[in-house]
């Protein structure tokens, strides 16, 4: 099923570095939610239905539970995916980049979608990978300590045919929904680096943070391109992000386009995962990525406060992708 080859994948990634503790400053640590002992993946319920609108497919979670490959639920909404995407490389222990990804791209709570970048700007990420210059600023996390591990074993000729692939979906669904609030459902993180809300309804107070949980986690879980997740941010924090992507030092739309959509070499950043968002710029002020593909990031990331960094992924993530 969608994430299980991801995570097969990861552990034995994870095992030859033996167990580290997470760490990071407690300011921005909402942007790494993780849980610092290993966990089981989660299970869909054995005996219910799962269906995606539009797709002629049905499986029960008992039946997605067993897969090993993940499922493509609507196959005519993107090009043919290559090799790599739809099954992986087994024999060098390449899982499929559909398991983590999407077939349309749409990434995952803990994972970016891809949908919306350029090839050039793929590549690039996947040979910084492999370069050792792309990391996370906390040590050990999964998702970026995986994509290290394998970058390195694929071929200049499906690093490329990967990046084709999803930089030529015709289309980008929104992933995610913004809400201002004070109170937040009371969560609970994986090890791989997710929220998910815990039962019983309890709520606390939001802080200075966002707040990323799945609209339907099983839904999303079986890989639904369409299902969403929820941001809670503080209130004021989009109005707020807002003038500081538009009038800051080093304003992104210099860079990333008037409409924050990507031009050039920059990526796109409207309607994207703000957590992911948060880290990209974290891991950069911080010194974890570094390299030419980053150099343009360096001043405007390292002037932003853990703070601001909270109001200026709140604006990105409530643009129309």
């Amino acid at each position: 099923m969608r994430m299980a080859s991801f995570c097969l994948g990861l552990s034995v990634v994870l095992s030859s570095f033996g167990a580290q503790a997470w760490s990071q400053d407690a300011a921005i640590a909402w942007a790494y939610p993780a849980a610092p002992e290993k966990m089981p993946l989660p299970e869909l319920p054995p005996s219910v239905t799962f269906h995606v609108a539009g797709s002629p497919l049905t499986y029960t979670g008992g039946q997605l539970n067993e897969m090993e490959e993940p499922v493509d639920w609507l196959p005519a909404n993107h090009p043919v995916p290559p090799d790599l995407v739809r099954h992986g490389a087994k024999d060098r222990g390449v899982e499929a980049c559909g398991g983590c990804h999407g077939f349309e791209g749409q990434g995952f709570l803990n994972i970016p979608g891809l949908v919306g970048l350029k090839s050039p700007y793929i590549v690039e990420q996947l040979h910084e990978f492999a370069s050792g210059r792309r990391h996370s600023s906390v040590a050990a996390r999964p998702p970026e300590l995986y994509m290290a591990g394998i970058a390195g074993k694929l071929s200049e000729a499906e690093i490329k045919a990967a990046a084709a692939y999803f930089s030529s979906i015709p289309k980008r669904r929104p992933f995610v929904r913004v809400v201002e609030t004070d109170t937040v459902p009371r969560t609970s993180a994986h090890h791989e680096g997710w929220q998910t809300v815990e039962p019983g309804g309890a709520l606390e107070p939001i802080g200075r943070r966002v707040v990323l949980v799945a609209e339907n986690f099983d839904q999303m879980w079986t890989g639904d391109p369409t299902a969403m997740a929820v941001a809670y941010v503080p209130r004021d924090a989009v109005e707020h992000g807002k003038t500081l992507v538009e009038h800051a030092g080093q304003p992104c739309t210099s860079c990333h386009g008037a409409t924050l959509k990507g031009i050039g070499a920059a990526p796109s950043l409207a309607g994207r995962n703000p957590q992911y968002l948060a880290r990209a710029i974290w891991d950069i002020k911080s010194g974890a990525r570094s390299g030419p593909a980053t150099a343009p990031m360096q001043k405007p990331a390292s002037s932003l406060s853990a703070d601001q960094i909270v109001d200026v992924v709140a604006y990105l993530a409530s643009l129309a992708p």
